[in-house]
């Protein structure tokens, strides 16, 4: 879980695969988790697996100890074999190389993903009399799809006429240069709104479905989510193409068009441009109120969003795992850099730790000057899914420094929210946490675990790692200030932050309540969060 998770962070930074080596089958069953996150999040990991020697005697690498025989499976690549672009074996020394490339080269082909090849000990050991040279450049991956000229026009026109305009992206962020165009095109069509999902899921059906009369047209490198057994989501077309080409299409075929342009310069669409912007501004405002404390000082994640967002540097590359937290965490973070809000889009917990270990790696290899300040902020639930005592002795051993926010809320929210979300007026719905069996409370020593894996200097700061926990507002700012400055010295630090929440409290009440909040604030919290514009129009 540790080692391919770290070079799924760096492969999300950069684009660029790393490979991972893994022990047989049983070392297989233990990357399982993070193979899962690694396919539906799209990243190039290429794992290589030994396979038990085949034979008994007689070939260099034949078996020498009793494991030999326990851990022959039946079929070693089906353990995994769902969750990769492509599995292999190396099945003679002479073509180590080829399977190689090709497994690099599907899993760096949009749809990317992971790559799984094995291979016994007898072919590793073999000797080669003539080596194989295989020419990189030759053997590169797939280049990008554009989208056919009609659908430019048909996309480009629906979205000019709709009364409410809207694009949900979710990968298209890993090219840095995509959000670059998706603003164009924001700005180019007055009331465009952009929703962010970050996974293959656009809505859900029993849920949020879209309108009977939605127009709704799919681009994407994989439009039929072939990784997933069952996703039928309605289109009214479906292209494969590669998001910033696609983008850069529509931008051009806008700008060129003068009858379109002479209808985006028309009042309606001036009306709706100057609402945007008051909208917008009034929701900044209402996020602010929100974040202020209470004169109790007690904390809650509107707070301690800011407050990060406040001690961190301004290009701060943020790592994010906070389940039940993640949407008003990212409201108050505001993040606009390409790159900087990093989140797995799967469901295998327990990565973000990882994750940011191998996103630092890739930004320092990279040679940022100043080096790149990253922050992990996770749930107590995922801190403990991972394995924080690797995370932390790697970090040590490595000198990979980085600042991890724990969110303390005593328990497991997300279980119940899911529960609720099917019975909300059950038993389970009264119970506490303790009751659902899903708390954590009394809360284990956060920081204490990590300080004492991490051992008594932090790489080669001669210190150790910086740890704290805040249950108040004035403590957090202090000790979120002294974590930053620990970071910048090349120490690691953990924050954990207690939060203020009731654990009786109906997950789905408590969203309502603070949707009505927010809405009393100036927020907006209807799907897709923008007002209709159909009035804006003169239409129904």
């Amino acid at each position: 879980m540790v080692a391919v998770s770290m070079a799924d962070g760096w492969a999300r930074a950069t684009g660029n695969p790393q490979c991972v080596i893994v022990h047989v089958d049983v070392g297989t069953q233990a990357i399982g988790q993070a193979m899962h996150n690694a396919n539906t999040g799209r990243v190039p990991v290429l794992i290589f697996a030994g396979l038990c020697p085949y034979t008994e005697e007689g070939f260099v690498g034949s078996r020498t100890e009793y494991q030999h025989w326990l851990q022959d499976a039946p079929d070693q690549k089906a353990i995994v074999g769902g969750y990769c672009r492509f599995t292999g074996d190396f099945r003679t020394a002479r073509t180590v190389k080829q399977t190689v490339f090709r497994a690099l080269q599907i899993a760096s082909s949009d749809p990317k993903g992971p790559a799984y090849i094995t291979g016994a000990r007898e072919v590793l050991a073999e000797k080669i009399e003539q080596p194989f040279t295989v020419q990189k450049k030759r053997h590169s991956a797939i280049g990008p799809a554009a989208l056919p000229q009609d659908a430019v026009e048909n996309i480009v026109e629906a979205l000019v006429h709709a009364n409410n305009p809207l694009i949900i992206t979710g990968y298209s962020g890993r090219n840095h240069a995509c959000p670059e165009q998706l603003v164009k095109l924001a700005e180019a069509i007055p009331g465009l709104c952009v929703l962010d999902t970050d996974c293959d899921v656009p809505w859900i059906p029993s849920r949020n479905p879209p309108r009977e009369d939605a127009k709704i047209y799919y681009v994407d490198v994989d439009p039929l989510n072939s990784s997933i057994g069952f996703s039928f989501f309605t289109a009214d077309g479906r292209w494969k193409a590669d998001s910033y080409t696609a983008l850069t299409q529509l931008t051009n075929y806008l700008s060129l068009t003068p009858r379109l342009q002479e209808i985006l310069s028309t009042e309606t669409y001036k009306r709706r441009w100057e609402y945007l912007q008051k909208a917008y501004s009034a929701k900044k405002d209402a996020l602010a109120r929100l974040a202020t404390p209470p004169s109790d000082g007690a904390l809650d994640i509107h707070h301690v969003g800011s407050a990060i967002k406040t001690a961190v540097p301004e290009e701060t590359v943020f790592v994010v795992e906070a389940a039940t937290c993640a949407m008003d965490l990212s409201d108050q973070l505001q993040v606009t850099m390409p790159g900087s809000w990093i989140n797995s889009g799967g469901a295998g917990l327990g990565w973000s730790g990882e994750a940011a270990l191998g996103v630092k790696l890739a930004h320092d290899a990279a040679g940022h000057n100043p080096p790149s300040f990253i922050c992990q902020v996770v749930g107590d639930g995922c801190f403990l899914f991972s394995v924080p005592s690797s995370v932390y002795w790697i970090a040590s051993r490595y000198g990979i420094p980085i600042l991890t926010v724990v969110l303390n809320n005593r328990g497991w929210n997300a279980p119940r929210r899911s529960h609720e979300l099917v019975h909300p007026n059950s038993l389970g719905a009264a119970a506490t946490n303790r009751d659902m069996h899903i708390s954590l409370d009394p809360a284990p020593d956060y920081g204490g675990i990590a300080k004492a894996v991490a051992g008594s200097s932090f790489g080669k700061t001669g210190e150790e790692l910086f740890v704290g926990r805040a249950r108040k507002a004035d403590e957090l700012k202090s000790l979120l200030e002294q974590a930053v400055k620990a970071v910048k010295s090349g120490r690691g630090a953990l924050v954990e932050v207690v939060l203020n929440v009731d654990e009786k409290v109906n997950i789905m009440g408590y969203l309502t309540m603070n949707t009505q909040v927010a809405e009393d604030n100036g927020i907006n919290c209807s799907c897709g969060r923008w007002p209709s514009f159909g009035s804006l129009n003169g239409e129904d």
